[in-house]
């Protein structure tokens, strides 16, 4: 079994590969904007995944876990498959980056990760980000 991890080092080897998809999951419990934080700052090339916009909004409890298809449809709105190389962090460095994770994993994609530490230790060790920081 692959690990559910990658560190800062084996991402910023992948960059710019062809089948990378880098996903800032940020969400946070307190109803900050998790996008906020992705326009300030972000791993170059990452997409936004917004948790609410991928749940059940049939479900009465929140963010449950969409039919497979409609995950799927939201996901490839974003330009990501299950075929893809997926890597997921978050600014906390694994909270809501785990969830999404989970449901990747739900939907079968085989090639998906949490980057270890997040975005704070992606920053902290001098990796590259774009954004207005």
């Amino acid at each position: 079994m692959t690990s559910p991890l990658i560190s800062t080092d084996e991402l910023a080897a992948l960059l710019g590969a062809e089948d990378l998809r880098v996903i800032d999951a940020s969400w946070h419990l307190d109803g900050r904007d998790g996008r906020v934080n992705f326009e300030a700052a972000r791993i170059p090339g990452a997409v936004f995944f917004d948790l609410e916009a991928a749940s059940d909004h049939v479900s009465a409890l929140p963010h449950m876990m969409p039919e497979p298809e409609a995950f799927a449809e939201y996901a490839g709105s974003l330009g990501v498959s299950e075929a893809d190389d997926i890597v997921v962090y978050d600014t906390l460095g694994l909270v809501s980056a785990a969830r999404i994770w989970w449901m990747f994993t739900v939907i079968g994609a085989a090639r998906v990760r949490v980057l270890d530490g997040g975005l704070p230790k992606w920053i902290a060790e001098g990796h590259p980000v774009e954004g207005v920081i």
